[in-house]
C-alpha cells in the first residue's frame, strides 16, 4: 500500500472534522478512567451499575483500614445472565480482605457497597469494563441497609 504524506493544513483539518468520534453516547463506551476515592467512617456505596437484566462489570477496589495502613487490592467481577444468575466474586490481588464488599440487585441495578466493620476505611474504586450507566457515587450508607446485601465469593 502506498502512503501519502499530507502536509496541507486545512486538508488535515477537514480530515479530522469528518472522522467520526467515539462517546459514551454516541458508541457505549464509558469514560475513560471512571474512578471514585473517599475516606468515610461508614459503609459505602462506591458502585453503581445501571442497565439491563443481563450485565458484566469489571472493577478495582484499593481498601486501606484507616489512613497510614498498607492497602489492599481487590478484583470484582460480576455478571448476571439473561436467566437471573448472578455471579459477584472478589480476589484478593494483594494484602488481605479485611473490608468486605457487598452487593445488592434490584430493578435492573447493582450496587456495590463497602461494609466498615470497625476501622474508618480508604476507599478506591476504578471501572476497568462494563455496559450500560456507572458512577462510583462513594455515599454513606447505613449498615441496617445492608442486611438483606449478598455477600461476595472470595477467590483463592
Amino acid at each position: 500500500m502506498e502512503k501519502k504524506v499530507i502536509t496541507d493544513s486545512a486538508v488535515i483539518s477537514s480530515i479530522r472534522e469528518a472522522m467520526p468520534v467515539a462517546t459514551a453516547e454516541d458508541k457505549g463506551l464509558m469514560p475513560a478512567g471512571l474512578r471514585g476515592i473517599e475516606h468515610i467512617s461508614n459503609s459505602m456505596l462506591i458502585f453503581k451499575h445501571e442497565g439491563a437484566e443481563h450485565q458484566t462489570t469489571s472493577l478495582f477496589v484499593s481498601v486501606c483500614l484507616a489512613t497510614g495502613y498498607e492497602a489492599s487490592l481487590y478484583y470484582v467481577s460480576l455478571s448476571r445472565n439473561a436467566q437471573g444468575v448472578t455471579m459477584f466474586r472478589v480476589k484478593v490481588l494483594s494484602g488481605t480482605y479485611a473490608v468486605p464488599l457487598v452487593a445488592k440487585f434490584e430493578e435492573g441495578q447493582f450496587l456495590l457497597y463497602t461494609k466498615r466493620e470497625e476501622y474508618t476505611p480508604v476507599v478506591g474504586c476504578l471501572v476497568v469494563s462494563c455496559s450500560g450507566t456507572v458512577s462510583c457515587p462513594m455515599t454513606v450508607v447505613d449498615n441496617a441497609e445492608l442486611e438483606d446485601a449478598t455477600e461476595a465469593t472470595l477467590e483463592e
